[in-house]
């Protein structure tokens, strides 16, 4: 088998999308509370952030990565998210249909650099011990979302709205991956010997069936048609304004969230091979005569996503702050935003987990940003882009 055809590491950055709120998010988390909005109006929204900490976007599917890729000594993240949404409101009440994809990717250090050597034909021939951890959730979905954002009684302290929003979701295609092991080679170079174990678990709506398999992602099973998911998830927000203008905002997305495909493509994988004179030996697509291709239903849980934020006006600028959190990793955010001209803002925002500067144009009705963690896109490890129209009547 070739294993250098084949990326350890996965994800898909050809994205479509965008969220109602306003704002450029790595979660892309919706508050469905709303403080100030037209008594019925059209939004249109569309919003696309993609990063990750090893090499710059367009380079992520390249086959081999650069030699200046990155690996960090604790979680390795690339993110992958993106809206698009129409929707109506009137008074209390809001439905809108959307489309969205969530991609997440996390892996150790080791796996980060096995996939590089991997990539460039080295990992048999490098001295050393690597424990593979690795996981991607992803999937793409569309449906419907029906909201509701009510006003709390004024307080002397300020005012405040609370929101919730169902939404029912049809799953397109999904993938969700997970590979655990370990390679150990006792010296470099052609005269290597070492040992390679492990294990792959992959569900994915777009394995295609062969009757032979001759390379890592082969399914070898009968073809079926494979059927849309069904599922649905719940959004709950506050925020909460003071007289001097400050607010503060609490947001929970895809709470008790889950999409279930009913058949989807499973390629299972176990790999015990020994490294002999730098080359695997006795090592196949089927992980030496233990894998199972075969199709089974998957409940896909959706994890959690929360948001923080909170801003201050100061004079004609606002100071805002923000964290968003997910599976135990946490993206912080801060930034200004400035009045230039009545209703009209300017804004720049600092994400600090992938390093990414946005700046943004902003009008009650309108609303436009760009983010990106260089000023050449092409070497950026973190590319977003977000808009929306609110016409109210």
């Amino acid at each position: 088998m070739d294993m250098n055809a084949n990326h350890f590491l996965y994800l898909v950055f050809a994205c479509t999308g965008i969220p109602s709120a306003w704002g450029q998010d790595v979660l892309m988390v919706d508050n469905p509370a709303h403080l100030d909005h037209p008594e019925r109006s059209l939004e249109l929204s569309a919003s696309l952030f993609a990063a990750d900490d090893m090499v710059p976007v367009n380079h992520f599917s390249d086959d081999p990565w650069p030699a200046n890729y990155h690996a960090r000594s604790g979680s390795n993240l690339a993110v992958a998210n993106d809206r698009v949404s129409l929707g109506e409101r009137r008074g209390n009440w809001s439905v809108a249909y959307f489309q969205r994809q969530d991609w997440y990717l996390k892996a150790n250090q080791d796996t980060v650099h096995a996939d590089y050597l991997n990539q460039t034909g080295q990992l048999t021939s490098q001295a050393g011990n690597y424990n593979v951890d690795y996981s991607l959730r992803g999937y793409s979905a569309d449906g419907l979302r029906f909201g509701l954002s009510k006003a709390f009684a004024a307080a002397e302290s300020g005012e405040g709205s609370w929101g919730v929003a169902l939404a029912l979701l049809h799953g397109q295609d999904v993938r969700m991956e997970t590979a655990n092991g370990s390679l150990v080679n006792t010296m470099a170079g052609s005269n290597s010997t070492g040992t390679l174990t492990g294990g792959r678990e992959l569900f994915n709506t777009r394995l295609h069936s062969v009757a032979v398999a001759s390379s890592l992602n082969d399914f070898v099973a009968p073809s079926e048609s494979i059927p849309g998911g069904w599922g649905y998830t719940l959004d709950l927000g506050m925020q909460w304004r003071y007289r001097n203008g400050a607010t503060f905002s609490l947001a929970v997305n895809d709470l008790f969230g889950r999409i279930r495909w009913d058949r989807v493509p499973l390629l299972k994988q176990r790999f015990d091979a020994e490294t002999v004179n730098g080359t695997l030996q006795n090592i196949n697509p089927n992980g030496s005569g233990q894998a199972a291709s075969s199709y089974r239903s998957l409940t896909l849980n959706l994890k959690p996503k929360l948001r923080v934020a909170g801003d201050y006006p100061v004079g004609n600028a606002t100071l805002m702050a923000s964290a968003e959190e997910m599976d135990g990793e946490l993206f912080p955010q801060l930034g200004v935003n400035y009045l230039i001209a009545e209703n009209w803002r300017v804004g720049l925002e600092y994400e600090t987990r992938f390093g990414s500067a946005e700046i943004s144009l902003r009008h009650p009705d309108f609303y436009l940003a760009l983010s990106t963690q260089k000023l050449n896109f092409g070497e950026s490890r973190a590319l977003g882009f977000s808009a929306g129209l609110n016409y109210a009547f």
